[in-house]
């Protein structure tokens, strides 16, 4: 005799199962995000270390690069410039700040290019669940120079091909609820 699982059983193991899913899609988007960053900082010294005004380094590394690994992206001139910019951002800092190893490699130079357009000092950037008093105190350590607290809303005019590549609010709730219960 074949045993048959209810209707409201079976939905729910699916439904686990889909979410067991798309939190292991998710960490591995995370580890190969932290990886490539990891790799671009590492690039970033090595140029940062050759590179010299009226010199080709970058020119001649981007060739190189894109002929050896010609389906990879990344390897343009602009990209290796910045690099180097992002090396020189975070040199200083012993453990990035989680908000920058989480980010994609082009949110991180979108926010290092804004910042710089407004001061010379990036202070960080907190993305919090709630009004924590405890970790707005940890990311702002050490600063001695006036700051400007704001809110922020997303706005319906983001680039299509951005918004293709973050995750749902669904996502990241179940990221976020998944740490929770490890703690």
């Amino acid at each position: 005799m074949v045993e048959t699982i209810d209707k409201n059983s079976f939905i729910n193991i699916v439904t686990d199962i889909k979410n067991d899913i798309k939190s292991t899609r998710f960490k591995i988007f995370e580890n190969a995000n932290k990886e490539l960053l990891c790799l671009y900082f590492r690039l970033g010294k090595v140029i940062d270390d050759n590179w010299k005004y009226g010199n080709s380094f970058i020119n001649q590394l981007s060739i190189e690069l894109r002929l050896e690994f010609p389906n990879m992206k990344g390897f343009s001139t602009r990209n290796l410039r910045r690099t180097r910019i992002f090396y020189n951002e975070y040199k200083d800092i012993q453990n990035w700040p989680l908000s920058v190893a989480n980010l994609p490699w082009t949110h991180n130079c979108i926010l290092i290019d804004r910042i710089k357009e407004y001061d010379n000092e990036t202070i960080g950037l907190l993305l919090c669940r709630e009004k924590d008093k405890l970790s707005v105190e940890w990311a702002l350590e050490g600063i001695s120079n006036p700051i400007g607290v704001s809110s922020y809303e997303i706005k319906n005019y983001i680039p299509k091909d951005i918004l293709e590549k973050l995750p749902t609010e669904d996502d990241i709730n179940m990221h976020i609820n998944i740490d929770e219960k490890k703690n």
